[in-house]
């Protein structure tokens, strides 16, 4: 057995027999029957698929047992969020650091700010391009492209401006929102100025060739 797994071989082995373990950093497969995780060494398809109905048990029986050898990184994709309650704390305490994309209750989650990777003007049509074709339902039919096409325009403004004249700590999304609630206007009134038309008329008065 020491042999193999030195040799990145697929081993089986007790539990209990912890000096194999340490050898080498392992994967159970079942209770008994554990498979060396060095893809350089073993040249095997690493890749499991676990099959089972609702409740048969895939998570508690081979999900939870693989985090728990903490062994690795993982990337958990977690619809219900029991493998964070059951196993983030184990991982904190195991030294890791646990970071929770939560869509539901975005509150409670990591988060991830897109100014982060602006570098250049680039930069701020590829973000907005890609935000727009990934809110736009794939069956879409038809539909006039000015309306698409506008909202790629204010899009592009806002973050340019928030990326050109404002502060790191106010680059953001809650801020683009807010810019975007600041073009409020009285539609019935045909010489009303919006908030937002304001900071846009300072922008073009002291800087004329601006991106945004």
């Amino acid at each position: 057995k020491d042999a193999a797994l030195r040799q990145g071989e697929t081993v089986e082995h007790h539990v209990g027999d912890r000096a194999l373990r340490r050898l080498h950093v392992l994967g159970i497969f079942a209770q008994d029957i554990f498979m060396s995780m060095n893809n350089q060494k073993i040249r095997r398809n690493m890749n499991v698929f676990v099959i089972g109905g609702s409740g048969a048990g895939k998570s508690f029986n081979f999900v939870g047992p693989n985090i728990m050898q903490a062994n690795c990184s993982y990337i958990c994709t977690d619809p219900s969020g029991g493998l964070f309650k059951e196993y983030g704390r184990f991982l904190e305490y195991q030294g890791y650091r646990i970071k929770c994309f939560n869509i539901n209750h975005m509150d409670k989650g990591s988060h991830y700010n897109p100014f982060n990777y602006i570098h250049s003007d680039k930069d701020i049509e590829v973000l907005v391009t890609t935000l727009i074709s990934n809110t736009t339902p794939p069956d879409k039919q038809g539909g006039d492209p000015f309306w698409e096409k506008s909202e790629t325009a204010l899009l592009v403004a806002l973050i340019a401006y928030l990326y050109h004249y404002t502060t790191k700590n106010c680059q953001n999304f809650s801020n683009v929102m807010r810019l975007m609630r600041a073009a409020d206007i009285n539609e019935n009134d045909s010489s009303a100025r919006s908030p937002l038309d304001c900071i846009f008329e300072e922008v073009e008065k002291y800087d004329p060739e601006s991106f945004a």
